[in-house]
């Protein structure tokens, strides 16, 4: 037991310094960004390269209105204007290149499906919100997580689920890591669940690549409105199992 909790805490060190030694490096790490070919091209040396490098775009990630608002913002600082023409190409590949906009193939339809999120700012309080009603009720916040990216976001329910796991899954690993090195674990208790969560959450995720959109947030609706209904009987003293 000391070993592993010795390794972890060692991981855990090199995880932390890790950024430490990334600013202290002494190469660049200033992002590099790859101009575009076609008419693009011409517009950005034409107007963005005087004032500024376009690595400078990699240090953002907008949706199409974002970036109109940080081009208004730093032109009117600059007192440069950019032709409506030119303006709509380069809105239209920034929000391409370093939008919040995503692809992925969907086993079900044989096709790739391109998404883009909306609404960021929306998301992030809804997710908030459901961090802080799983703290206080002890509910996780999952499906909540996936509620806001579907409802707010607008990203595909697909999409919503996988993201929703791999956030899961990293904070998950960055509290465990403390919680054993604490002994507040227990292996001969946890060893069960977690091949069991391995199994079913292998086979969900299998399951998943196989249905619709629209099938896929029918079987989540019933465990939205059931964790709902367990939180606010909760709130009164009611515990449902």
């Amino acid at each position: 037991m000391k070993k592993i909790s010795v390794l972890l805490g060692a991981m855990l060190t090199v995880l932390a310094v890790a950024p430490i030694a990334a600013q202290l490096s002494p190469r660049a790490t200033r992002p590099q960004v790859v101009p575009p070919q076609g008419p693009v091209r011409q517009v950005i040396f034409k107007n963005c390269t005087n004032c500024h490098g376009i690595d400078d775009y990699a240090y953002n990630a907008l949706d199409r209105a974002g970036w109109d608002t940080l081009l208004t913002t730093k032109h009117r600082e600059m007192s440069v204007s950019v032709p409506a023409q030119d303006r709509a190409l380069l809105l239209d590949w920034l929000a391409m290149r370093f939008g919040l906009e995503g692809v992925y193939y969907d086993r079900r339809l044989g096709e790739e499906v391109k998404y883009r999120a909306t609404h960021v700012g929306r998301g992030f309080a809804a997710m908030y919100g459901a961090g802080v009603l799983s703290g206080l009720l002890g509910i996780g916040s999952g499906a909540f997580k996936v509620l806001a990216m579907d409802t707010f976001m607008r990203l595909p329910m697909k999409v919503s689920t996988a993201t929703s796991n791999f956030m899961i899954g990293i904070t998950a690993a960055a509290s465990a890591g403390i919680y054993f090195t604490r002994g507040d674990i227990h292996p001969l208790i946890v060893a069960p669940v977690v091949i069991g969560v391995l199994v079913g959450a292998y086979l969900g995720s299998a399951v998943m690549t196989r249905m619709r959109n629209t099938t896929v947030r029918k079987v989540f609706l019933p465990v939205v409105i059931y964790l709902a209904l367990s939180m606010v009987l909760r709130g009164v003293g009611i515990h449902l199992l």
